[in-house]
C-alpha cells in the first residue's frame, strides 16, 4: 500500500483553515517564520491571488521539483516561500506551481511582511537575470528586452566588441532613464525573428538604433524585414540572410554575435545608400572596429 501523504501543519489542519491562517499572516505579519504543509489546493489558491507582478516562472526548477515532490524527496530546509508588505509573492512561485503540477503537498517555511523594497537586495545574491527584474517592474517580452538593453548599451558606451554583462538592475535604470522607448521594439523584433530566425534582442537593439538615426527609413527596413520583403530597394535584406545563412553553413550553425550585429549593420548602410548590395558590402572581422550606424 502506498504511503500516505504527511498532512501534519503547524495550526490547522483543513485546506480552508490554513488558507485563512497564511491570509491572516499576510495582513498581520508575525515576527517570525511559520512552518505549513501546502497542498495543491492551497498552492494554487496563493498564486490565484498573491502572485502579481512576479518574475518569470522557471519551467525547468518547476520540472525538477515537481519530480521531487512526486518521489516522496522533497525536505523540508530553510528556504523560505516570501510575501512583501504589499501583499505580494515574492518568492516561491516555482515551488508552488510545482505543488500544483505534481498533485502532492509540501512543506515549507513562509516568511510574512518583508519590505517590498528589500528584495532589491535579497536578489543580488539569487540567481535573477535582467528579464526577471524587468518582469517584476512590469515591462513584457523581456526576455528580448534584457538583451537589446545590453546591446544599445554597448553599442552606445563603444563597447560592443568586449560583450561585457549589464547587472539585473542597472539594465532596470538604463530602460527607465535613457532607452524609455526601447521596449516598443520587442514585437517587431519577435515579428522579424519568426520570418528569419534573426535573434530577437539583437535584432531590437538595431532596430531601436536604426529609428534612432533615422525613424522613417528605419520603420520601412524594420517592415519589410519583418514581412521577408527582399526585392528592389529591400536587396540589400536578402542578401544579408544569404551571407549570414553561408556562414552558419561552413561553421556548424554558428554565427559570432557581434559579427551577426555588424552584418545587419552594413545591411542597413546598403539600404541607406539606396544600393542593393554586393557580398563585399557584408564583410567584416572582429580585428576592425565596429561599423559606424548610419542616418
Amino acid at each position: 500500500m502506498d504511503k500516505k501523504p504527511d498532512l501534519t501543519v503547524v495550526g490547522p489542519t483543513s485546506d480552508l483553515d490554513v488558507i485563512k491562517k497564511i491570509d491572516h499572516y499576510i495582513v498581520s505579519p508575525p515576527e517570525n517564520s511559520r512552518v505549513f504543509t501546502i497542498t495543491p489546493v492551497i498552492a494554487e489558491y496563493l498564486l490565484n491571488k498573491y502572485n502579481a507582478g512576479n518574475r518569470p516562472k522557471k519551467p525547468t526548477n518547476i520540472t525538477r521539483y515537481a519530480n521531487h515532490m512526486a518521489a516522496g524527496t522533497w525536505m523540508l530546509t530553510g528556504d523560505t516561500i516570501k510575501f512583501s508588505d504589499k501583499f505580494v509573492l515574492r518568492d516561491g512561485q516555482n515551488r508552488l506551481m510545482a505543488c500544483v503540477r505534481s498533485g502532492q503537498p509540501f512543506r515549507s517555511h513562509i516568511v510574512f511582511g518583508i519590505l517590498d523594497e528589500a528584495f532589491k537586495v535579497l536578489d543580488q545574491g539569487k540567481n535573477r537575470d535582467g528579464s526577471d527584474v524587468l518582469a517584476v517592474a512590469g515591462y513584457s517580452n523581456t526576455r528580448i528586452l534584457s538583451a537589446a538593453i545590453r546591446w544599445v548599451h554597448l553599442m552606445d558606451s563603444g563597447r560592443v566588441k568586449n560583450r561585457d554583462l549589464v547587472q539585473p538592475y542597472e539594465m532596470l535604470r538604463l530602460v527607465r532613464e535613457r532607452y524609455p522607448t526601447l521596449p516598443e521594439f520587442t514585437s517587431i523584433a519577435r515579428a522579424i525573428y519568426s520570418v528569419t530566425g534573426q535573434p530577437a534582442g539583437i535584432v531590437a537593439a538595431l532596430i531601436y538604433s536604426f529609428t534612432c538615426q533615422n525613424p522613417t527609413k528605419a520603420l520601412a527596413f524594420s517592415n519589410a524585414w519583418a514581412s521577408g520583403d527582399t526585392a528592389g530597394k529591400y536587396s540589400a535584406l536578402g542578401k544579408l540572410q544569404k551571407e549570414i545563412a553561408t556562414m552558419a553553413a561552413s561553421s556548424s550553425g554558428r554565427v559570432h554575435e557581434v559579427v551577426r550585429m555588424a552584418m545587419i549593420v552594413l545591411a542597413w548602410n546598403v539600404f541607406l545608400d539606396g544600393r542593393r548590395g554586393t557580398s563585399t558590402d557584408f564583410k567584416w572581422s572582429p580585428s576592425e572596429d565596429f561599423p559606424k550606424i548610419g542616418g
